[in-house]
């Protein structure tokens, strides 16, 4: 998966990125250097898609079950003397 921009997040997600360095500069009680806020992002994008890969596992699982289930018309195109019949032959 390619490293998302903020410009493809949410505004929620774009939010918690900047929450996140506004929590580092607060913690450090001073203005972060480029390297530093680019670090910050970094981890902060990198949970962002970890969070989004769990979801879409959990989709993708969700969607499993409801296809196999599905029934198939066997029947379908075959002709009537080639289906099967239970009980008395009454045609």
């Amino acid at each position: 998966m390619k490293k998302l921009t903020l410009k493809e997040m949410t505004e929620s997600e774009q939010r918690d990125v900047k929450t996140q360095l506004d929590k580092a500069r607060i913690n450090l009680g001073r203005a972060l250097t480029n390297s530093e806020q680019n670090k910050v992002k970094d981890e902060a994008i990198e949970k962002i898609m970890n969070a989004r890969e769990q979801i879409a596992k959990l989709t993708r699982v969700e969607r499993k079950p409801k296809k196999q289930h599905q029934a198939l018309p066997l029947l379908a195109g075959l002709p009537r003397s080639a289906h099967v019949h239970h009980g008395n032959n009454l045609h």
